[in-house]
């Protein structure tokens, strides 16, 4: 065997040694204070105990009271230490596996174990035994734990015994003296306990458990009973209280002792009075007595029923409040539903007001610009014809009046698509759909188109119709062919061939037109929609930024769909799709 399990075992043998001199010096007569004293006296030889402490369990307050500790300096620690084993649990969890726990804690900085160990008789727990120990090992070992849980139950069952001894000396005694004051005179006797019931201020009487007969009765129950005290003498007391299953078991021969349970009582006007009861039985020789005492609580129950009341007007209103409170939260929540859609539509007339102004700002600057340079073409080409009309030759002339018409026509476009986006904000453009020869209207919108840019190679139109006759808005339509071409022709810088490609089919009409010119940036591309607005690689080719719009508005008008595809430097494509109106539909 190692040192250091010698050295173990050698505390092991030391506490099994204390606990047999522990049992072979009991004694059944000693005094209460040398059985505790021998047995923490043990308990202080467990392996590793620097103290040890003895709680006696109080019936009436069922809390652990301090009795002892050894050594007698550290009783004013055990509060400290009982307070530590009830945070840890480790009480609790003894009495309910009437095992020995422990836990560590940190006394005056240093790590100890704290070891609980119940003390149990058959029929109850008695108390517990705390344990202060400086190595955790000890605290655990199970051989030590069931060894100390063996004397804790012989050290219980020593306290009973002389708790019981010190009983029977007192029933002992106190038969002797009744036995001796029986002798003198059980009148006397009588008289004695008639006064002692007379003198008590609850109703008190005493029944014999066999015949449930009274055998005596204080004045204050027979005022209680509106009877008199010979009288309710040899009555049935089950006449004179009400049954339930709570007196029921309170009067139970096995019960001792009943404290404080509510009952009723009938007096002989039949009235019924609730009372609280006390029931204690004991012997008298041969007889087994019940002493039945009791206070009219009428008062507390009718306060306890006011309290109820109260209670419930009170929960009533409370009720009403939470409602009211309710209502009122739920008025708020559509007060403030309504606020913040005002909010919302405050903000978004703002929005519209800065939009507007924005839009008013680029129109102002658009006119200003674009109308200038036309206007200066026309009064310059003018004065020349005034000025020289006699000087210039025919075909100059004509040159100097197409100049003037084509730039009237540009500014007449200008005006028609400020026109019509005025009037498609305003909502008072109307959809006409009428029957068009859709292959000759794009003709002559390209030979319009031709003879205003006097280009005739400029535009190619490829026919893919499949049908020739549809139904469209003649004037929706020439918005959105016009806008696109124009745009075609004017950044094409080039001078590279559009195509103008026309598919037609029972389901739809398509119109598909493809410039070589400077395209329009991938940041431009999703704002060629909005008025007034223009890519930013157009340089100093004039402009509305208005066209693009037109044609958005009058697709919509068609219930169709635009896309474009454009690459900058390179060229774009745009399609127009909508339905095909048959001329039957």
């Amino acid at each position: 065997m190692s040192d250091v399990n010698l050295n173990i075992y050698n505390y092991w043998l030391d506490f099994f040694n204390a606990v047999e001199e522990s049992i072979s010096l009991q004694k059944s007569n000693e005094q209460l204070s040398d059985i505790i004293n021998l047995g923490l006296h043990t308990f202080q030889r467990y392996p590793g105990a620097e103290s040890c402490s003895l709680y006696f369990l109080n019936d009436e307050t069922f809390e652990f009271d301090h009795k002892s500790s050894v050594p007698f300096d550290v009783a004013i620690d055990s509060a400290f230490i009982y307070d530590k084993a009830i945070e840890a649990g480790i009480i609790g969890e003894s009495l309910n596996s009437k095992f020995p726990n422990f836990t560590n804690i940190n006394i005056k900085n240093i790590l100890k174990s704290i070891l609980v160990i119940p003390l149990v008789i058959p029929s109850k727990v008695f108390g517990i035994v705390i344990l202060v120990i400086n190595d955790a090992s000890f605290a655990s070992e199970k051989f030590l734990l069931r060894l100390a849980l063996l004397h804790g139950r012989i050290f219980g069952n020593s306290l009973e015994s002389n708790r019981l001894f010190k009983k029977f000396k007192k029933v002992e005694s106190l038969l002797e003296q009744k036995i001796a004051v029986r002798t003198m005179g059980l009148s006397q006797s009588k008289r004695e306990l008639q006064a002692i019931l007379n003198s008590v201020q609850t109703g008190i009487l005493v029944i014999n458990v066999k015949t449930n007969e009274i055998i005596t009765a204080n004045q204050i129950a027979a005022d209680f009973f509106k009877e008199s005290q010979d009288s309710l003498v040899g009555r049935n007391s089950k006449e004179l209280f009400g049954k339930s299953d709570d007196e029921q078991h309170n009067l139970d021969t096995k019960i001792m002792f009943s404290r404080n349970f509510e009952s009723t009582i009938i007096r002989s006007d039949g009235d019924r009075v609730p009372v609280l009861r006390t029931i204690s039985h004991i012997f008298l020789g041969s007889d087994k007595l019940r002493i039945e005492s009791f206070i009219d609580i009428t008062d507390r129950k009718r306060i306890e029923e006011s309290l109820k009341q109260a209670n419930e007007l009170l929960e009533l209103k409370v009720q009403e409040r939470t409602e009211d409170l309710q209502l009122l939260i739920h008025k708020l929540k559509i007060e403030v539903a309504e606020r913040e859609r005002a909010e919302n539509e405050m903000r978004n007339m703002f929005e519209k007001e800065k939009e507007l102004n924005e839009l008013k700002t680029r129109f102002v600057s658009m006119v200003s610009h674009e109308f200038r340079t036309p206007l200066t073409i026309i009064r310059s080409s003018a004065q020349i014809i005034q000025k020289y009309k006699n000087k210039i030759t025919l075909e100059k002339e004509t040159d100097y009046l197409n100049r003037i018409l084509s730039t009237v026509d540009m500014m007449t476009d200008i005006l028609e698509n400020v026109l019509f986006i005025g009037k498609s904000d305003s909502e008072k453009i109307k959809f006409n759909p009428t029957p068009i020869n859709i292959v000759e209207y794009c003709i002559n919108i390209i030979n319009d188109m031709n003879m205003v840019n006097q280009s005739f190679d400029e535009i190619k139109f490829h026919n893919n119709a499949q049908k020739e006759i549809i139904i469209a808005d003649e004037t929706l339509l020439r918005h959105i062919l016009i806008n696109i071409l124009s745009n075609a022709l004017k950044y094409n810088v080039n001078k590279k061939l559009i195509n103008f490609t026309l598919n037609t089919s029972d389901e739809s009409t398509e119109f598909v037109i493809k410039d070589q010119g400077i395209g329009i940036p991938i940041e431009d591309q999703d704002r060629i929609y909005e008025p007034f607005h223009r890519s930013g690689n157009v340089g100093t080719i004039s402009g509305t930024g208005l066209g693009m719009s037109v044609v958005l508005r009058s697709v919509n008008l068609h219930a169709g769909t635009i896309s474009l595809i454009s690459q900058e430097n390179k060229g774009t494509t745009f399609k127009v799709t909508f339905p095909t109106y048959n001329p039957g539909d």
